[in-house]
């Protein structure tokens, strides 16, 4: 996630204990470095991710090939092991420490 806390898709300025982890692809790339970004509340529960911008914003940042890439990605998905767990957390460790004094 971002060390400026802005949001992804609406560029508002958020303070680490009211950013969320935001998804292009949910539940299979969650701890994906191309697919999470830093989102609002409003962004990513209210508008459900915000996904038309999202996409957008992922095109522009990755190039055209991303949406199509973390599609088959996703699919392709099969779970963690114990080494690929380890180094998620080695990996983003530091914001849930951040988040676990809130």
């Amino acid at each position: 996630m971002e060390e400026n806390f802005i949001c992804y898709t609406c560029d508002k300025k958020l303070d680490v204990y009211s950013s969320e982890a935001g998804h292009f692809k949910h539940g299979r790339l969650d701890f994906d470095r191309q697919n999470i970004h830093c989102q609002c509340v409003r962004c990513n529960k209210y508008l459900h991710g915000h996904l038309g911008e999202y996409a957008n914003r992922l095109i522009k940042q990755y190039g055209l090939g991303i949406i199509d890439e973390l599609t088959l990605r996703a699919n392709q998905h099969k779970g963690y092991k114990v080494p690929e767990l380890e180094e998620i957390y080695n990996n983003f460790g530091e914001y849930g420490r951040v988040n676990e004094k809130s």
